[in-house]
């Protein structure tokens, strides 16, 4: 088995849940329920760059926002591939994507703000009938 340096706290950790790879730099997380710091931030903030953040205050210990946001931004094309639940093989994004675009947004927002008009739209020009109920009889 492999050992990875725990994402959270010291030492390492063998058959991790999480797995982060960005750069060179590997980390493992066991998440333990009920209250797990990585899946809880997952979970609050509906999306997965909390784990980015998590890895990187393991590398850089706290940062401001600003630290945070500029590195980022100055690592928006990196690669970093993410091992999570519930999807058992590894996803690579760039860092520019797995933050959604440097949004930072909660999923909920994105389904509310651009998925569901786009599904509304779609669904409205599917229902729009070629002729009114009216017209046929």
């Amino acid at each position: 088995m492999r050992s990875y340096l725990n994402l959270v706290g010291d030492g390492t950790c063998t058959d991790p849940t999480i797995v982060i790879r960005w750069s060179g730099h590997e980390f493992g997380h066991v998440i333990v329920p009920p209250n797990d710091p990585v899946a809880n931030a997952v979970v609050e903030e509906m999306g997965v760059w909390p784990i980015i953040d998590f890895m990187l205050m393991r590398l850089y210990g706290e940062m401001s926002e600003e630290e945070r946001i500029a590195w980022y931004e100055l690592h928006a094309t990196d690669v970093v591939e993410i091992t999570a639940p519930p999807h058992p093989k590894p996803r690579e994004l760039t860092v520019f994507r797995w933050s959604d675009n440097m949004q930072f947004r909660p999923v909920n927002e994105v389904l509310e703000t651009e998925v569901m008009p786009e599904l509304a739209q779609v669904w409205g020009k599917r229902r729009a009938p070629s002729g009114s109920k009216e017209e046929a009889h």
